[in-house]
């Protein structure tokens, strides 16, 4: 990912307890060759963390992943 690429972050927070941190941004041309996919369209890369360790096992993550999606 090159640095002028746009890329968005934030922390997670569970019940307004920070308990990580998320970012995305658009894949470039070459990774999504890479991976197999040469589509014009976007196609975003995502990392999330959950750094607290009694919040993981608890579904946080596929909370995060869908509410990402659900709000692009």
């Amino acid at each position: 990912m090159d640095e002028d690429e746009e890329v968005t972050r934030g922390i997670i927070e569970f019940e307004h307890v920070p308990i990580g941190y998320v970012q995305y941004y658009p894949v470039d041309c070459q990774s999504k060759i890479d991976y197999g996919d040469d589509a014009d369209e976007i196609i975003y890369g995502t990392d999330q963390f959950i750094g607290e360790i009694s919040y993981w096992n608890r579904g946080n993550g596929k909370l995060l992943v869908r509410s990402m999606v659900e709000s692009s």
